[in-house]
């Protein structure tokens, strides 16, 4: 799952032929940080086009321990997550790989364990 085909599924939903201007829009305004090759963290509006419209599987998660406040997690996560992923809140993550979450799971729900073993 890429960001360009998740985005191209989406604006298909809406428009039966649509232009690249189209695309573009759609894409700047699903994910959290459009410009980004390996980010694929999605915003509050691509979250919800995911589950609702295109109702994707996803997985809601409540981590162990709080989510830190630090661009270093966030920029691990977009790294080694390979399917698009929400944070809700520092408590709760919703990730629409299985892997991922699988991962997670094995991990304890704790997102510095997940991350040192995805980085080893």
């Amino acid at each position: 799952m890429d960001k360009q085909q998740l985005t191209d599924a989406f604006v298909t939903k809406y428009k039966t032929a649509p232009t690249s201007e189209d695309k573009a829009i759609f894409h700047r305004a699903i994910w959290k940080h459009p410009f980004s090759k390996i980010s694929l963290q999605l915003s509050e509006y691509g979250f919800k086009c995911l589950t609702e419209t295109l109702l994707l599987q996803h997985y809601r998660y409540k981590l162990s321990k709080p989510l830190p406040h630090t661009g270093k997690v966030l920029l691990q996560l977009c790294k080694h997550l390979t399917a698009p992923f929400y944070i809700i809140d520092r408590e709760t993550i919703v990730l629409f790989g299985e892997q991922d979450g699988i991962m997670l799971a094995l991990s304890n729900f704790d997102l510095a364990d997940f991350l040192n073993n995805q980085s080893q």
